[in-house]
């Protein structure tokens, strides 16, 4: 409220009861005017300059989305450059400049907050945050989003501090909570599979395929054995146009 005060026009504060993570988003979303779009968690910081240098990027390579790079703040004040698995993994991947094999930014970590994104993309493809889905709720987001996107530009520029370590963060669950990928799973398979290419279905099939052996690296014993039947089960279904050899080669 101050800061809507201090910028009038500008800023703009929203109320609204608390929902989670995907329902402020959403409420964001929904309110905003501007051409592009950004999220800052509420516990993290950013450069002065991020949101300028990706406006431009955007606008000059005429992109729908426009990546940079980020740092992990800890919470004993120590900071690191961020795992940018983008830049490493795949050698023919420019860190910086248009992204022409966007196919390759689909198997990555979520990290939506590390850009901006054209208003009209998310709009008129109608990709928002999953409110009945209560974590993870970035990921479906961030594959529609980049998947959709004509146009991707990056720079290895780090501008975001994610904060490491904070107690209760969903990414250091390891119980009942990290079976809520198969929801995530079963609300973004539909939606991708009923428009989406094969090549892009393929990689949804490997997104979901690293996100079951990741959660299966964390589980605590006792649950391992359910999740893994489920995940055999996920990965079974929902991916019926994919030819058998391209299938039983990912999940074997």
């Amino acid at each position: 409220d101050t800061y809507t005060q201090k910028y009038p026009g500008r800023v703009v504060a929203l109320h609204k009861p608390n929902g989670g993570c995907a329902s402020a988003r959403n409420a964001g979303m929904a309110a905003a005017r501007g051409r592009f779009i950004g999220f800052v968690d509420g516990d993290v910081w950013v450069t002065r300059d991020m949101y300028l240098d990706l406006y431009k990027m955007a606008i000059e390579n005429a992109a729908d989305i426009a990546q940079g790079g980020y740092k992990l703040a800890y919470k004993d004040g120590l900071i690191t450059s961020g795992n940018d698995i983008y830049a490493t993994r795949d050698v023919s991947f420019k860190r910086d400049g248009i992204v022409h094999d966007t196919l390759s930014l689909l198997i990555g970590q979520p990290t939506i907050w590390r850009r901006i994104y054209d208003r009209e993309l998310l709009t008129e493809n109608k990709i928002i945050f999953p409110e009945d889905i209560k974590r993870f709720d970035d990921l479906p987001f961030q594959f529609e989003a980049l998947s959709l996107a004509r146009c991707i530009v990056t720079t290895a520029q780090e501008y975001y501090y994610y904060r490491q370590g904070r107690v209760g963060q969903d990414i250091l669950a390891k119980d009942e909570k990290l079976f809520v990928h198969f929801d995530i799973f079963d609300y973004l398979k539909p939606r991708v599979t009923s428009h989406a290419r094969n090549d892009v279905i393929k990689q949804l099939m490997r997104v979901e395929l690293n996100t079951h052996t990741w959660a299966l690296g964390r589980l605590e014993s006792h649950l391992v054995a359910d999740y893994k039947q489920r995940a055999m089960q996920s990965l079974h279904t929902g991916y019926e146009m994919l030819p058998p050899k391209i299938k039983n080669k990912l999940i074997n």
